[in-house]
């Protein structure tokens, strides 16, 4: 065991000062609590990066257990949590404001505006967003916008509407790849 393990085991954190008793026990009581809330599966999506295989393989045997089994797996969860690290970046995650998924919802949002966007203007916004992206298929975006637009609505405007959407929102994901692939 390093010294640095046997000071965070003590109540020491990385900067040297010792933590009092009381911030110790918030801190376990925070980590209980976030890893009770996830036993009750409030949370169906948990992003990957904070929670690993082992964290989620917890919860989800803390939510098919019952009384006492379960008050133990939610202390191990707990357990697990606390080994990641600090509790913010936890709640940030629970709460959707890590990097990865404000990416995804603003290429959700992006990719709604255009369909909205298409739909409305026709063939104007068409030709602008064939222009920016070059690789997208006019023929293909025209015959979706005119079955989406449909009078009246049915089946086959409301499917074309969601295939719309969903191509536009292909288009966007390959036109702007992670910039983490990238490495110039």
């Amino acid at each position: 065991m390093s010294d640095e393990d046997t000071d965070q085991e003590h109540g020491h954190d990385q900067a040297g000062a010792a933590r009092s008793r009381t911030e110790l026990k918030d801190e376990a009581v925070a980590y209980t609590e976030l890893a009770e809330q996830l036993a009750k599966g409030k949370h169906a999506a948990l992003p990957d990066p904070p929670f690993d295989a082992p964290i989620r393989e917890a919860i989800a045997d803390a939510q098919r257990m019952v009384k006492s089994a379960r008050s133990r797996q939610v202390r191990r969860v707990a357990q697990l949590l606390r080994a990641t690290g600090p509790i913010e970046p936890l709640r940030e995650a629970l709460e959707g404001r890590t990097p990865e998924i404000a990416e995804r919802q603003a290429r959700l949002q992006a990719s709604e505006a255009w369909r909205t966007r298409l739909r409305e203007q026709g063939d104007v916004a068409l030709t602008e967003f064939v222009e920016q992206h070059q690789h997208a298929d006019r023929q293909q975006l025209r015959k979706l916008i005119r079955q989406s637009n449909r009078t009246p609505p049915d089946a086959r405007s409301r499917r074309g509407a969601t295939t719309l959407f969903r191509l536009i929102h292909t288009i966007l994901a390959d036109a702007d790849p992670p910039e983490a692939t990238s490495e110039a």
